[in-house]
Formats: C-alpha cells, sequence, structure tokens
C-alpha cells in the first residue's frame, strides 16, 4: 500500500475500500471472469491489492475462465465451420446466461445493501 500511496491519493485509495472486503471482491472478481470479452488481466493484478489469498484468486481465475473461453471456443469452431446458426445460438446463449448472472448479482447486490 505504501507505494501504491505515491501515485494514489488517499481519498482515491479510500474510494475502492470495497477491495478491502475479500468476499466482496471474490464475487466481483469471479463474476467478471464468467463474462466474455471483460478486462480480466486488471482483476488478477488489483487482486494483489487485498486481503485475498493468492490460492483463492487462483482458483477464481482458474475455474471463472472455463466458462469464457468454452462458449468462445465453440462459436468459433462452429464459425469456422461454417455453422452459423449454431455460433448464434452459442452467442444467444452466452449472453442470455450473462444477463442471468448480471440480474442474479444486482440483486444478491441490493438485498446486501438494505
Amino acid at each position: 500500500m505504501r507505494v501504491v500511496r505515491l501515485f494514489f491519493s488517499a481519498e482515491q485509495v479510500e474510494g475502492v475500500s470495497w477491495l478491502r472486503d475479500s468476499a466482496r471482491f471474490e464475487l466481483v472478481m469471479f463474476l467478471v471472469f464468467l463474462i466474455p470479452g471483460t478486462p480480466k488481466d486488471v482483476l488478477t493484478y488489483v487482486a494483489g491489492l487485498t486481503p485475498c489469498r493468492w490460492w483463492r484468486v487462483g482458483a477464481i481465475a482458474t475455474v471463472g475462465r472455463i466458462p469464457s473461453v468454452v462458449t468462445s471456443t465453440l462459436a468459433a469452431g462452429f464459425a469456422s465451420q461454417g455453422n452459423w446458426a449454431a455460433a448464434v445460438a452459442t452467442l444467444v446463449v452466452t449472453l442470455a446466461l450473462v444477463g442471468a448472472g448480471g440480474g442474479a448479482y444486482a440483486l444478491v447486490r441490493r438485498r446486501a445493501t438494505t
């Protein structure tokens, strides 16, 4: 944190105080990893500034990436074979799951703040 404070003011550091809540950060990290195309590397760098244990971050990064990799690979495989219907169906199902996951997260977060 001493190095971080060289680059960021105390107000800026306090603005991301949610990073100190390990359970909340781990949930956010896992959900972001599930969504294809999101900037996951930033979260792994930030994880080093949190009280999260390294092995939990490693497990979340590994397990959380699997659905994104599988759906991207399936869609690309179908597209390379010219099976556009299956490629689009894969992407639609992926987007539906992302939407459902985002809705579930919003609901959990809303309940936690009330």
